[in-house]
């Protein structure tokens, strides 16, 4: 199961580079932004330039190392010439720390999508602009990052998310917002008439114009990403001492918890 859920986000997110097809969105700045709107063009490597594929990648990583894990360990049991299984700590870590960033950050990226961006973009330009999230793309890495999620911690035994490792997830927060703020003049070639490059961003709320505004999102988005971690990191024990082992009240509350975070339609 982990590896087939590893095979579908590695080809997923190769096949938004490899496609010739040019996405094209019209940013959406809040109205005490000074910023002007722009359409920004996503093709090749740039596709996969947006946090949720950033967090969809670390989730494919997750997947694909504790599925070797889980292979080597079946391989070497049918081995009978071997005593013992001998398996790399650095993959141990690897898919451990790969899934603690990920599944918080994935969280945090559908919460994001249908309580902030879908709704900004839909006031602001009806259903034009949320197209994109409309698209089998948006739909996939907006909600199937959840279902990946919910499987691994309420269905398959769940990777511990461990409370010592809490600073990792805000870690790739902070690299990405340097991140996007170094892209900010470079994602169009559009000038404010003075040879300088407007800057733009895929994300209102990381607009530096918006002064004391994006310090408080960018405080509330921790603030959501560690709540989600933490809740992340008690799953287990609450789904074992409410729900015990039964599958039927583990589907419901997954259903539940996808309803609250998860949008298909304006």
């Amino acid at each position: 199961v982990r590896l087939s859920f590893a095979l579908f986000i590695f080809i997923f997110l190769i096949y938004r580079i490899v496609d010739p097809q040019t996405f094209e969105f019209e940013t959406s700045p809040l109205q005490s932004s000074k910023l002007r709107k722009n359409k920004i063009q996503l093709k090749g490597f740039r596709r996969n330039a947006t946090f949720t594929m950033w967090s969809f990648l670390f989730l494919g990583c997750s997947f694909l190392g504790s599925a070797i894990i889980t292979l080597q360990i079946a391989f070497d049991n049918d081995d009978t010439t071997s005593s013992k299984t001998h398996i790399s700590p650095w993959l141990l870590r690897f898919s451990l720390l790969s899934f603690e960033i990920a599944a918080p950050s994935g969280f945090l990226v559908s919460t994001v999508v249908r309580y902030a961006l879908w709704p900004n973009h839909l006031a602001q330009q009806g259903s034009k602009g949320t197209i994109g999230f409309r698209s089998f793309y948006g739909l996939v890495s907006h909600n199937a990052n959840i279902f990946f999620i919910l499987v691994e911690s309420c269905l398959l035994g769940g990777l511990p998310v461990r409370m010592e490792h809490i600073a990792f997830a805000p870690t790739l927060g902070i690299v990405y917002i340097v991140f996007t703020w170094w892209m900010s003049t470079r994602w169009t070639t559009a000038n404010n008439g003075d040879g300088n490059r407007s800057p733009n961003f895929i994300y209102f709320f990381l607009d530096t114009t918006l002064g004391w505004t994006t310090s408080k999102a960018l405080v509330v988005l921790l603030l959501v990403l560690i709540i989600f971690f933490v809740l992340l990191s008690q799953v287990n024990l609450l789904l074992e001492q409410y729900l015990g082992n039964a599958l039927l009240p583990r589907l419901i509350a997954m259903s539940g918890i996808a309803l609250c975070v998860c949008r298909f339609q304006d």
